[in-house]
């Protein structure tokens, strides 16, 4: 079986994401506010005013991409970052938009299950690489037998 070609792709802003964060919060505010003007107390409205603001700037704050690559050199994949702190771990294709992916980074840890990285990746910051790094995405599905069952 073939492997998919080393790539390294740089991790940048994802628009879709900026995009679906504030869907998100646009829709929360219209929630809020519906549940505020059908209140009688003013302190309700401050209450949703405050809610509101907090949830712009855990929005704003969580979209910040540090800058990192996403790296497949044939057999693995490492998260590396400018600062050259480098993380192995195993990739997984959650969602494929063709122009966007939304990838589940793992990393194994000895001690205790560590949290996921979710990383949005878009087409945008290095077009020419983005058909490599989804073959290689890809690549580590399973092939299927002649009987329908896993090898």
């Amino acid at each position: 079986m073939k492997t998919a070609p080393p790539v390294t792709y740089a991790l940048g802003p994802c628009f879709f994401q900026r995009a679906l964060y504030t869907l998100v919060a646009l829709s929360a505010v219209a929630v809020w506010l519906a549940w505020t003007l059908s209140q009688n107390h003013p302190k309700a409205q401050w209450a949703v005013a405050l809610l509101l603001l907090a949830l712009m700037v855990w929005a704003v704050l969580d979209v910040q991409v540090t800058p990192a690559w996403l790296v497949w050199d044939g057999k693995s994949w490492y998260w590396e970052t400018p600062k050259g702190q480098v993380c192995g771990g195993k990739v997984k294709a959650v969602w494929d938009a063709q122009q966007v992916l939304l990838l589940r980074f793992d990393t194994p840890s000895a001690e205790a299950v560590s949290a996921p990285r979710w990383i949005w990746v878009t087409r945008g910051p290095d077009e020419p690489l983005w058909d490599d790094l989804r073959r290689a995405v890809h690549a580590q599905r399973p092939q299927l037998n002649n009987f329908g069952g896993f090898p």
